[in-house]
């Protein structure tokens, strides 16, 4: 459909959903379809949207098509330690570091958090009974 066309059928359906529906249907197609990245799909189907409200069609989207429009997938995955895992980062460790293991993992950080982890955000708890509250501490 061309520009003129969109408008005319926005105009006889308003109301309806329809480019609601349509425009939700467009970033999925552009995600499966296109294997376009999550983000440059959003931004195309809000570039849609802004095409709607310059010719003041007023486009009213359900809260679940709102979500839908702005839902975004992980790049990356979490990895959880296991116990094997521990067990080989503690035979490596001396002291400090093994209290920064065993004390991370019984926190319940996963890998990613272990990187923003340091002696300093445990070194004033060291002499603490358990459970040890680091609230604001990790970056």
């Amino acid at each position: 459909m061309t520009a003129d066309q969109i408008l005319a059928d926005a105009k006889t359906r308003q109301n309806s959903g329809y480019w609601e529906s349509k425009i939700v249907e467009f970033k999925s197609w552009l995600v499966h379809q296109k294997k376009i990245c999550d983000n440059s799909a959003t931004s195309t189907a809000m570039g849609v949207r802004g095409f709607f409200a310059f010719h003041r069609i007023p486009l009213q989207f359900r809260t679940s098509k709102k979500k839908r429009l702005s839902e975004k997938s992980r790049l990356t995955e979490d990895y959880y330690f296991s116990l094997a895992d521990i067990k080989k980062l503690s035979e490596v460790a001396d002291l400090e570091e093994r209290y920064i293991v065993v004390a991370g993992k019984s926190f319940g950080l996963r890998a990613s958090d272990f990187l923003k982890l340091t002696c300093g955000n445990l070194e004033p708890h060291i002499n603490e009974e358990p459970p040890i509250s680091m609230v604001a501490s990790i970056p």
